[in-house]
């Protein structure tokens, strides 16, 4: 996989459950950062939230607040 993606498949599927997660982050404010960790395979809510720091530097839970800053009123 990684000669065709450039990516392991290890960090194909880290990227993905990332992806996942930032949407989930902006569409449901609901959804506690442990249900989306689980949700997306996660052990527990501290796995996703090393994964997120290291690719985006920051937290799940600044990220939702700052992606709702952003949004229209």
């Amino acid at each position: 996989m990684h000669r065709y993606v450039g990516l392991s498949p290890v960090a194909t599927i880290r990227r993905y459950r990332l992806q996942e997660a930032i949407e989930r982050l902006r569409e449901d404010s609901s959804l506690t950062i442990a249900q989306i960790a689980a949700e997306l395979g996660y052990a527990d809510h501290a796995h996703l939230t090393r994964d997120f720091r290291q690719a985006l530097g920051l937290a799940p839970v600044n990220y939702r607040r700052d992606s709702r800053a952003d949004a229209p009123d």
